[in-house]
């Protein structure tokens, strides 16, 4: 069963289920399941309206996968960045998966080449309207 299923700005369709959220955002990180319990809320309007897309590989598992990131107003009257990071399906008929949802205090930096520290390649960034 889906958390949920949207579509990102570039019409790929992602889906959050109930499996990752519960062994990996979650399970793989004890530690950080509250925070993550919290800005999962917000996970799937980072992905169907974010302020970045960036395509990444994973180093480990050579896999390609989109971050989102957007930042979110609390309800406490603060601000949290929020990264959702996909793997990215090789058909392209298919659904990209949510790997995990990760709080950050800041935002991620770009550098006049589009490209992002730690490696990545800026793919959307919401025009500034």
């Amino acid at each position: 069963m889906n958390i949920f299923e949207t579509t990102d700005p570039l019409g790929n369709k992602v889906v959050l289920t109930e499996s990752k959220y519960e062994n990996h955002v979650l399970g793989d990180h004890p530690h950080e399941r509250r925070m993550r319990e919290l800005v999962t809320i917000y996970a799937e309007s980072v992905v169907s309206d974010p302020d970045l897309i960036i395509k990444t590989t994973s180093e480990e598992t050579n896999i390609l996968r989109y971050k989102y990131e957007s930042k979110k107003k609390t309800r406490t009257d603060g601000t949290v960045i929020v990264n959702v990071i996909t793997s990215v399906s090789d058909d392209p008929e298919g659904v990209n998966e949510v790997i995990t949802v990760i709080p950050k205090r800041t935002e991620t930096p770009i550098m006049s080449d589009g490209t992002v520290q730690g490696g990545g390649e800026v793919i959307y960034e919401r025009s500034a309207d």
